[in-house]
């Protein structure tokens, strides 16, 4: 069985919805519902607004950060409009130096902030080149 639940006259803030068995799909035949938990859903929604924001490289270790740049170097998102303004960037999953030995370009993926999603099309990945210039691992 599922619910369904009509949005049409969604807004922004805390909304609930009851459950009853006349939003009840699936029902097999000669079913009966004595009883639903939860009785009232509770949903918070949020408009949205586009956002094109810089991708931040995290390193388990400090490094200068100007050292290397991800490709791409920014990223579209949605984020709940009434907290754009907490949104400055997009960081990567952290990458470990100790692992590098060699010049290599690593595919990192992204961490997304709660509430912040990827616009269609955007890739959830970064690519992050990193250059050693010998085994004494002095980066270029």
């Amino acid at each position: 069985m599922a619910i369904s639940l009509d949005l049409g006259g969604i807004r922004d803030g805390m909304q609930e919805f009851p459950v009853t068995e006349s939003v009840i799909l699936n029902k097999p035949a000669g079913t009966e519902v004595s009883q639903v938990e939860p009785r009232v859903i509770k949903l918070r929604a949020y408009s949205l607004v586009d956002m094109e924001l810089p991708v931040k490289i995290r390193f388990e270790k400090s490094l200068q950060r100007n050292l290397i740049v991800p490709q791409p170097g920014s990223v579209k998102v949605a984020v709940p409009q009434e907290r754009k303004e907490e949104f400055l960037s997009v960081h990567t999953e952290p990458i470990n130096l100790d692992e590098i030995t060699q010049t290599v370009t690593l595919r990192v993926k992204l961490v997304l902030p709660d509430q912040v999603q990827l616009i269609a099309g955007a890739s959830a990945m970064v690519k992050v080149k990193i250059d050693v210039e010998d085994k004494g691992r002095k980066l270029k």
